[in-house]
């Protein structure tokens, strides 16, 4: 397989990307990228998709904790021990109501267990969609589990918020 044939498809994702990410969009970047490559990969033969190599995939990794890890500050970690007991109040709220909803996909929606998991975790989308592919669930289902996420929640807390403000 050669890339040269595929630089048309990276070319379009870079494109989306940027477009997504002028027009505003929340996560921009990484929909408009996520959602033209789908686009023109589903238009595909299974035998000329692009297939990602894991040691891209990792160097991607190495990247996004780089990104992460640069965004934490000493005020910030600082910070930390004023939030503690919140921060772990909500991560066992979190832990529960991810239990309740794997189980509910799982036994409700007939999603395999894995699918089900990667699917609740209140994690990040690009992160949780490569994870699917290394624990060896489909990585449609959990991108897409997670892309609704996503757009619900930016779509439904400047609602959420305007409402609650007005009545406050």
């Amino acid at each position: 397989m050669k890339i040269v044939r595929h630089w048309p498809t990276i070319f379009t994702a870079i494109l989306g990307g940027l477009l997504f990410y002028f027009l505003s969009v929340p996560a921009g970047a990484l929909v408009g990228s996520m959602l033209v490559t789908a686009i023109i990969e589903l238009r595909k033969k299974s035998e000329e998709r692009l297939i990602i190599s894991d040691n891209v995939k990792k160097s991607v990794r190495i990247c996004m904790g780089t990104l992460i890890g640069l965004g934490i500050t000493a005020e910030g970690f600082y910070q930390v021990r004023f939030i503690l007991w919140p921060a772990m109040f909500v991560t066992l709220a979190l832990f529960v109501l991810t239990i309740l909803m794997v189980v509910i996909l799982h036994k409700l929606y007939n999603f395999g267990i894995t699918d089900a998991l990667l699917s609740s975790f209140p994690a990040g989308l690009s992160e949780m969609s490569m994870n699917a592919t290394d624990f060896k669930a489909d990585p449609v289902t959990v991108t897409t589990m997670h892309m609704v996420r996503l757009i619900s929640i930016v779509v439904l807390i400047p609602i959420i918020l305007k409402i609650i403000i007005h009545f406050m």
